[in-house]
This record gives C-alpha cells, sequence and structure tokens, in this order.
C-alpha cells in the first residue's frame, strides 16, 4: 500500500513542460506538491536527511555494501500476481531467471515481455529491490516481466553480467510460446547500473542483428565512465538549478553519481572495470558507440539531481539524431535511485506507469 496520498500520483500523469536539451524536446514532470524552482521533493529530502544520519556508520564489507542497497518499497499490486522461478547455465555460472506475470488467465498468450535488470552499481543491488516494479508492471502492461540474478562484481566483472543478462534475453526470445508472450514485443529495462546493462544489451543485440529488442526503458542509467573522451559531454554543476539550503546535501550525491575524476587518468569502478580500458568499450560506456541508428524503441527517465543526467540526456539525443524514436521524461526534484521507493515517492508509481503504458501499445514497442 502507498503511503501517499493518490491525488500526488494522479497529478503527475499527463503532466509537465517541455525544454529543448541538445536540440531534443525534454518534458520535465513536476514535483507533485511543491512549484518552487530549484528544490528538491519533499520526501527526497527526508530520505537525503535520513541517510545524512546514518553516514557515521561506514560500511566495511562487500556485504554490508550490499545489504545497504536498496529501499524497503511498497507492494501496490491489486491483481494476483504468479512468480516463477528458474536456472539457467551460462558458462560455468548458474543464473536465476524470475517471472512474473498476471495469474489469470494463466494460459494467456501473445504477451508483451520485458527483461528489468536491477540496479545497484554492479557490485550490490538485487532481483528482490525492484521485484514490486517489476510485479507492477506486469499488472499494468498485462505483460510477462522476467528479472535475472545476474552476475556481480568483484568476483564477476564486466563483461560477465552483461553476457548473463544478453543469455537471459536469448532465453526469453527462444521460449516465446512457452513464456505466453509475442517475440517481436520484448522489451529490456533496468535502473542506474541496470540501465547502463539494458543500453549495452540494445547495442549487442544491434550490433548483432539478432532483432530480440523492440523496445528499451533507460531509468538514470550510466552511459559512460569516460567524461573526458567525447566532446559534447560535460559535466558541472553549474548545470543543476539548486537552491542554497539544499546544496550541502544534494551536491555530494550528484559529484559521486556523475563518474567525472579530476584525472582522467584515475581508476573508476575497479571492481566492475579493472581493466580500465574496457571503459571505452561501448558496451561498459554506451555513450562512446560509434553509431546510435537501429536500436529500438527508447524511453528515457531523468532526475533532475540525479549526476547522470547530462549522460542521459545527451544519449537521447544522439539516438534522436539517428533517427530512433525516442521520449525522454525528467523528474523534478529526484536524485538518483528513486524508483526503489515505490509507494513512497509517487514518481516511482507514475515511472512504471509509463512504461507500462508503452509496452501496451503494439506501435510503440513493435519494430
Amino acid at each position: 500500500m502507498k503511503i501517499y496520498d493518490e491525488a500526488l500520483a494522479a497529478m503527475l500523469r499527463g503532466t509537465g513542460r517541455e525544454v529543448m536539451v541538445q536540440g531534443h524536446a525534454v518534458r520535465i514532470k513536476p514535483i507533485p506538491d511543491d512549484a518552487r524552482p530549484g528544490v528538491p521533493d519533499p520526501r527526497e529530502w527526508a530520505y537525503l536527511q535520513a541517510l545524512q544520519a546514518q553516514s557515521d556508520k561506514p560500511l566495511r564489507s562487500l556485504q554490508e555494501i550490499r545489504e545497504s542497497q536498496g529501499f524497503p518499497n511498497r507492494n501496490l499490486n491489486t491483481v494476483e500476481i504468479h512468480t516463477k522461478y528458474e536456472e539457467m547455465d551460462v558458462g560455468a555460472r548458474r543464473v536465476g531467471l524470475w517471472r512474473y506475470y498476471p495469474r489469470k488467465p494463466e494460459g494467456k498468450t501473445g504477451r508483451p515481455a520485458m527483461l528489468f535488470l536491477h540496479g545497484g552499481g554492479w557490485n550490490g543491488g538485487s532481483v528482490y529491490t525492484v521485484e514490486n516494479a517489476c510485479r507492477l508492471l506486469a499488472e499494468w502492461a498485462d505483460a510477462v516481466v522476467f528479472a535475472p540474478e545476474y552476475s556481480l562484481a568483484p568476483d564477476h566483472p564486466f563483461p560477465q553480467g552483461l553476457e548473463d543478462c544478453h543469455a537471459a534475453l536469448r532465453r526469453i526470445h527462444q521460449n516465446a510460446a512457452a513464456y505466453g508472450i509475442d517475440p517481436s514485443r520484448i522489451g529490456v529495462a533496468g535502473d542506474g547500473a541496470g540501465g547502463n546493462l539494458a543500453a549495452a544489451l540494445a547495442l549487442a543485440d544491434r550490433d548483432a542483428a539478432e532483432g530480440l529488442v523492440a523496445y528499451q526503458a533507460l531509468i538514470y542509467p550510466v552511459l559512460t565512465f569516460c567524461p573526458f573522451s567525447t566532446p559534447d559531454y560535460r559535466w558541472s554543476l553549474d548545470q543543476y538549478e539548486i537552491s542554497e539550503p539544499y546544496r550541502e546535501l544534494l551536491i555530494p550525491q550528484m559529484v559521486r553519481m556523475s563518474y567525472t575524476a579530476a584525472d582522467p587518468g584515475a581508476p573508476v569502478w575497479p571492481d566492475y572495470l579493472p581493466d580500465q580500458t574496457q571503459r571505452m568499450n561501448p558496451y561498459a560506456s554506451p555513450l562512446l558507440a560509434q553509431e546510435f541508428s537501429g536500436l529500438p524503441r527508447t524511453l528515457m527517465i531523468s532526475s533532475q539531481y540525479s549526476g547522470v543526467r547530462i549522460q542521459d540526456e545527451l544519449y537521447a539525443a544522439k539516438l534522436a539524431d539517428a533517427g530512433v524514436c525516442v521520449r525522454t521524461l525528467r523528474y523534478a526534484g529526484l536524485g538518483h535511485s528513486f524508483l526503489d521507493r515505490l509507494g513512497v515517492q509517487p514518481q516511482a508509481e507514475d515511472v512504471i506507469r509509463e512504461i507500462a503504458e508503452d509496452m501496451k501499445s503494439p506501435q510503440q514497442t513493435g519494430k
């Protein structure tokens, strides 16, 4: 059950104003109960203050870091969702794959499908963090939603997690009839690190001409580890409007997520990319792809105070310039990882609704 008034979620539907970024329209969804510019959403601010209160307890182990990730979100389903689990072999790895779909009618065929990849910085996060989001998407899109337990760094650095996700995508397509899905309406989605993997999957699918991905929903994805390698990407704080009372808490979060180092040669995310030359690989940094044409229809979700907002909206513009059908939404007043707070943050519910509407429309998810 959600802990905010339904009117807040309703206010987000169909609202927003358009601004031009890199020559393309970005629709800004407002804070539903605060029209002031340069301020965080009140629920976001409460969340950041709670994080600040816990900052005096440093995390020492990888397990502690993993257990600290995510947020106790809510189940918003109003119909019964069937949950199933299977495993698959990817090389020497055993990878779990969860599946969610409306239970009745269980034998329904031709549903759209989504492969949803959880965030967590490639070394953390889990299917359980996004389970409620996957279940709600399955209900609202009348779809089958899959979530893989892809391998995590540092034990499994790039590209092993991506390989697991690619194997899951192929499995879904090959077994479309058994899953009751339309093989021409399979999408990929993810938040943060999961959005990075989803974008990389779409690139790899395009490059291999497999034709498995018909749609991608990228939720504040990380799209480059190389901020100095492309002349059209420049990150700076002056690109963010922040009122003075909020800067102390907002700026560190944004800088941490920007993947911008003062020294271009400094190690970036070494657990995931122990070979730092792989930062230039477009399957690690999709923004560095040489060509963007032929990619699937795209929904790009950015947020005002996410450190990766600049690269997200630039990537959307590159896709649009290449002739890809792209829709970009920016949520005002929010930082990174707000999808984790489904049922607590009304904008998280709105993201699921936006993706579901795309998935229900054959012209949106078809080639």
